[in-house]
Parts: structure tokens; C-alpha cells; sequence
């Protein structure tokens, strides 16, 4: 049984939002998602996980044309389909330092993603930047900086997205065990 204070994926959520209805070829593989913001194949623990490709939205989309915008959206849920919120996640696997990230960098794409994305489901906070495991430490310690310790920015890599928000336990997603 999953933690209940645990917020962790929900593919009810992340399919039932008014974008995600709209724009059904934009959601994706989480995994190809991954696969097509790094330079070079990656590997994974993503299975058939789903997420709403933000930026095949924002070329569909007429709501925020030419506005930054994160990479991926996904449900994410305490109690699977219940009261769910959107995670924002933006993919920095191809940097290899964080001296070219800034403040108003971040926030012209949470901006963008937030006005794409409307405020039918809540948007999820911290917001999830993913890094390559040999920068995760410095990303962390600037995007602290950024946010002045109020943890409105969270660096990760892959591994620790993927632990966070759908590992249940050590085995399951909702029902989808993985490897």
C-alpha cells in the first residue's frame, strides 16, 4: 500500500486534464519524453507511465504560442484519481554545469506551463528539474539559492524522479509493477 502522504503518479489525473483531453497525441511515453531532451540515449526505470508533453501542446495550442514552457506534465495523486495536481518538469539531462541556468530562465517556463495548463487542476509545487546525476549536487545547492531555501524549485535526476513520485513501496506505480 503506497504511503498516504505521499504524492506519487496518477495516470487518471494526468489523463483527465482539460489539455491532455484536448490534446491526446501529446501525451506521451514519460520514457520517450526522457529519451528526446537528452543528447544520448539514457536509460530509465519509466515503463508505460504517461505525461503530457508540454511543448508538442504548446505548438498545438493557441492558448500560449511562442512562450517558454516546461517539458513534461504529469497527474500525480495521494489517493489514485482523487484531488490530484500536475507536476511541471523541465529536463537539464544535457548540461553539463549550472553557470547558464537562471532564476528568470525557470520562471519564464513555469509561467508559460501555468498559463498553458489553466488552473482547472493545481499545479504542483516544488517545481521538478532534472538533471544528470554528475551535476544533481550543484543544481541543488542553486536552485536553493533561487528560491531562498523555500523549496519553490527542486533538482533531481532521473532516479530520484522516478523514486518520488512513482515507486510505491519499492515495487508499484498504482498497480503497475516495475522492474
Amino acid at each position: 500500500m503506497a504511503t498516504p502522504n505521499k504524492w506519487l503518479y496518477c495516470p487518471k489525473t494526468t489523463a483527465r486534464h482539460p489539455m491532455s483531453e484536448q490534446y491526446r497525441n501529446c501525451l506521451e511515453l514519460l520514457d520517450d519524453i526522457t529519451q528526446n531532451e537528452s543528447d544520448k540515449k539514457v536509460k530509465t526505470p519509466f515503463l508505460s507511465e504517461v505525461a503530457l508533453n508540454l511543448d508538442a501542446v504548446e505548438k498545438a495550442s493557441t492558448r500560449v504560442k511562442n512562450k517558454a514552457t516546461m517539458d513534461a506534465a504529469f497527474g500525480i495523486s495521494k489517493n489514485e484519481g482523487k484531488s490530484g495536481q500536475f507536476a511541471l518538469c523541465e529536463y537539464r539531462l544535457n548540461y553539463k554545469s549550472v553557470n547558464k541556468i537562471s532564476k528568470s530562465g525557470l520562471d519564464a517556463k513555469i509561467k508559460g506551463s501555468s498559463e498553458l495548463l489553466g488552473g482547472e487542476i493545481p499545479i504542483y509545487k516544488p517545481y521538478l528539474f532534472v538533471f544528470n546525476s554528475s551535476i544533481k549536487a550543484s543544481a541543488i545547492s542553486k536552485l536553493r539559492r533561487f528560491s531562498a531555501n523555500k523549496a519553490i524549485y527542486r533538482a533531481l535526476d532521473i532516479q530520484d524522479l522516478y523514486d518520488d513520485f512513482f515507486k510505491i513501496d519499492g515495487a508499484t506505480t498504482f498497480g503497475k509493477t516495475h522492474k
